[in-house]
């Protein structure tokens, strides 16, 4: 009866151990900011022009809030960064020394990372800059949460201004040019591929009847191919799905939806310092970089 006690308090002492192992292992995707109102922005974005003049500036730092040094009252430190997975990139050095000067009660970060298994230093090579930043924060226990927007609420407003065909078409086509170019696809596996990526943006934008299949792509493709487009969406460059506010109808989604993310970045961000908080955001350098007069206009007047 002894022996056998003994053997079972070692096994739920192993599977006790396993569990926090594996808890220490496994990163789930991050929370949102539940905000109370995603309000308009107190001024307008940069425009291209303004950004342009701006891109050079790595990373983009906005310090806004209280003054520099303080650990009293709310306070935020922005740094748009070129999307990096090198530690050696001199940008990785900035992200940690403005963390350890600031020392945030809250870390804001763009994308939402996603499931992965690993300790804290795989997070800069899976996730970038964002990975970095969730990792200082696990690594003294500070919150860390996504400013993105919920992805139901992103759709909805880019549905309001564009068919849900042009929908599903933008967000496979913005995955599915992304994924070719880094697994090399060609051939039948890139026809297998793409079809399982346009079902699954048909699901996830709430379309699912919109483009059922590659020849519904294809004659969808025949019908609104931007003039600059190639003739087979399968040639489409990444770059035809950048924002651009005067551009073709992909780089006015594009603009659509990041436009809304931007709004979002704002409000969580102001509400981050409304509340007290220290607050480290990390995002593009190009959102941070638009939305810079946005944010001290919506932080001016406590929004």
């Amino acid at each position: 009866m002894r022996r056998r006690r003994i053997v079972l308090l070692t096994l739920a002492a192993l599977a006790v151990g396993g569990v926090v192992t594996a808890s220490l292992l496994v990163w789930r995707p991050l929370p949102g900011c539940a905000l109370e109102n995603v309000p308009e922005l107190a001024a307008p974005l940069r425009s291209q022009a303004e950004h342009d003049r701006l891109y050079a500036q790595v990373p983009f730092v906005i310090e806004a809030g209280g003054p520099a040094g303080s650990q009293d009252g709310g306070r935020a430190i922005v740094l748009g960064m070129r999307h990096t997975s090198d530690e050696s990139d001199p940008q990785i050095a900035a992200l940690r020394a403005r963390f350890a000067a600031l020392r945030p009660t809250l870390v804001l970060v763009e994308g939402r990372l996603g499931w992965h298994f690993g300790g804290t230093a795989s997070l800069l090579p899976r996730f970038g800059e964002s990975g970095e930043a969730a990792a200082l924060a696990a690594a003294t226990g500070v919150r860390c949460r996504s400013l993105e927007p919920a992805a139901n609420d992103e759709v909805a407003d880019v549905a309001s201004e564009f068919t849900p065909a042009q929908v599903v078409a933008f967000y496979f086509l913005r995955v599915f040019t992304s994924e070719r170019d880094a697994e090399k696809w060609s051939g039948p596996e890139l026809d297998a591929e793409a079809l399982a990526l346009l079902s699954k943006r048909g699901r996830r934008t709430g379309f699912p009847e919109a483009l059922l299949d590659l020849a519904a792509m294809d004659a969808f493709w025949n019908e609104q191919r931007p003039d600059s487009a190639p003739a087979d969406w399968r040639d489409l460059p990444q770059s035809a799905l950048y924002r651009q506010r005067a551009g073709t109808w992909l780089q006015r989604i594009a603009e659509r939806i990041n436009a809304f993310r931007d709004r979002h970045f704002v409000a969580a961000i102001a509400e981050g310092v409304a509340a007290g908080e220290r607050v480290l955001a990390v995002c593009g350098s190009s959102h941070a970089i638009l939305f810079e007069p946005a944010l001290r206009a919506a932080l001016a007047q406590g929004r």
